[in-house]
């Protein structure tokens, strides 16, 4: 059974301060090392999902994947580490649990509430990372990202960041002096803006027009950015919190789109390995956030700033500066297209910032007040942390081995990667388009849903002789069992240069599938289709492969429930209150 144990704090309570070899010290560095990790597996992430796009075969030990495995496997140890010392400590006298310190296993360990979430993720992370190993056996390539054992590892990745955002609120419980509280906010404006970035892909899920009008993307960020930036600004009470987690996010914005963009196509050279001719040269999933999150935090900061100065009620001034702001980021984004949301007239764009606008302001009252429960949780208001005078010998080593396994397991991953060796045509079918034969290669046969494999396209003469594709071009159309038409050019296949072809594919749907290709060189145009049967998807069935990510998720659900009713924020008197 877990308990939070907090000490109340009372006018004869005591602090020693033990410098720089206190525990304070040890929370801080320890820290600094999980916000480097969180770091490394956000570009390790982000790297990852450019190499699929772009070059395509991976093992296990890619170092896109080392990089994402070694920032989880480096978050674990550091929480692990904490939590044994803590223990430690709580067993021989020398710490009481001023800080919040949860107990498990019947008070067998003991560790800071951020520290035991972060490990906890850390230890979902690579449970799995072992789950995804197993699941390319049945399926190949990853060329399903939404699988089981991918979403598991996204909810893994929100419980370890949730934890670092419980560490920033805690720092800021014990920060003392100016320069400390400033780091505090720092630590904890990094981990939001972290999570946020991590927000891309489940932003994807809302592509497209609610009622051919709202954009659905916008609606998705005014829902969750206000909730992240009113967190920040519950937690700190200081202005120029939300524009700085702001800025940070610009910033990781940047840097992780140009690490990205100048490793992918450096190791897939070091490899031996071509990029795709559809390769974007960019990291995708980073080009969909929005631009202009910055200016939509300034303008929420101005007006909180207002609303103090004028003594707004609280709910009236947090609500109406996230809304402001979720509608400033709409008209923006309207202002200077990138393309990205689909707000294509003066009436989806009025419609999309009023709704995002009412969804903002909603949302920024429930982030204000999850502030409050961190707050409340993690002892923010408390004195801090009372500890014997004796320094604790901990030096930031701890830190830079971290760092050092980091590096090494990239290193290994560089020298273990391979080209995904060469496509093993195991099955032919052939198909006339006017004047040109095609004959598509199978890498698997029989075929099976969501099975990745590879698909050549050679062309023949009436002989059978091969013909070259270099001067000719074409569309291939995909119908799927339920009538969903996908066009994509014929280009060449990455591996096999001299035919066209479909890499890492894997055909969604069980039935009957149509290939229609459209071709156009010299001898003239043609068209002609090939009809394939896709038996069922291999491995367990559907729930099945779900159960252990369901149970994660409800997990994450019920400790938030769980801390909210604890804490029950409407009845707390700072949140109603500026300061």
């Amino acid at each position: 059974m877990t308990t939070l144990h907090q000490a109340i704090p009372t006018p004869s309570t005591t602090v020693t301060i033990t410098r720089a070899g206190s525990l304070e010290g040890v929370l801080r560095w320890s820290t600094l090392g999980i916000l480097l990790c969180a770091l490394s597996s956000l570009l390790g992430g982000i790297w990852d999902i450019q190499w699929h796009e772009d070059v395509g075969p991976d093992t296990f030990t890619t170092a896109p994947h080392l990089m994402l495995y070694a920032g989880a496997a480096g978050a674990g140890l550091i929480s692990l580490a904490v939590t044994l010392l803590c223990t430690r400590l709580v067993r021989t006298g020398r710490v009481t649990p001023n800080l919040p310190l949860v107990s498990f296993l019947r008070g067998t360990f003991w560790g800071p509430a951020g520290f035991v979430v972060t490990g906890t993720g850390a230890g979902l992370y690579l449970l799995f990372g072992l789950y995804d190993l197993w699941w390319h056996t049945i399926y190949g390539f990853d060329a399903v990202l939404g699988s089981p054992p991918h979403t598991g590892l996204g909810l893994a990745d929100i419980t370890m960041l949730s934890g670092s955002i419980v560490l920033g609120a805690t720092l800021i419980g014990l920060a003392r002096r100016r320069v400390e509280g400033r780091w505090a906010a720092g630590a904890l404006a990094t981990a939001l803006a972290i999570f946020l970035m991590n927000s891309a892909s489940w932003q994807l899920d809302f592509a497209g027009a609610f009622g051919a009008i709202v954009d659905g993307q916008l609606l998705f960020v005014a829902a969750l950015y206000p909730v992240a930036l009113l967190v920040a600004a519950s937690v700190v009470r200081r202005p120029g919190i939300v524009t700085l987690t702001a800025l940070l996010f610009a910033l990781l914005m940047a840097g992780s789109w140009v690490f990205s963009a100048w490793a992918t196509p450096l190791y897939a050279q070091s490899l031996g390995l071509v990029r795709r001719e559809t390769a974007f040269g960019f990291p995708r999933i980073v080009a969909v956030l929005p631009t202009f999150a910055l200016p939509a935090a300034l303008v929420i900061d101005l007006v909180l700033q207002a609303a103090r100065r004028w003594s707004w009620p609280v709910r009236r001034g947090v609500m109406t500066a996230a809304g402001a702001g979720m509608a400033a980021l709409t008209l923006l984004e309207a202002a200077f297209p990138s393309g990205v949301f689909a707000l294509s007239s003066a009436t989806s764009i009025l419609a999309t910032a009023l709704a995002a606008g009412a969804i903002g302001a909603i949302a920024g009252w429930g982030g204000w007040k999850l502030g409050v429960v961190l707050r409340r949780l993690t002892g923010t208001a408390a004195p801090g942390l009372e500890t014997s005078g004796t320094p604790i010998a901990v030096a930031p080593r701890g830190l830079a081995a971290t760092l050092a396994l980091i590096s090494l397991l990239l290193a290994a991953g560089s020298a273990s990667a391979h080209s995904g060796g060469p496509v093993v045509v195991v099955h032919e079918e052939s198909v006339s388009a006017g004047p040109y034969r095609v004959v598509a290669g199978f890498s698997e046969w029989p075929l099976r849903a969501e099975r990745s494999l590879d698909i050549l396209f050679h062309l023949t003469d009436a002989s059978g002789s091969p013909e070259a594709i270099a001067d000719k071009g074409g569309i291939i159309t995909l119908i799927s069992p339920t009538g969903v038409v996908e066009e994509r050019l014929l280009v060449r296949h990455p591996r096999v240069r001299e035919d066209w072809g479909l890499d890492i594919f894997a055909f969604p749907e069980e039935g009957r599938w149509t290939m229609r290709f459209d071709i156009a060189g010299v001898e003239g145009a043609g068209t002609g289709s090939l009809d394939i049967d896709l038996g069922p998807r291999p491995g367990p069935p559907v729930l099945a492969g779900w159960l252990l990510p369901l149970a994660v998720s409800t997990g994450m659900i019920g400790a938030l429930f769980l801390g909210w009713r604890r804490v029950q924020p409407a009845r707390m008197p700072e949140t109603w209150a500026w300061e």
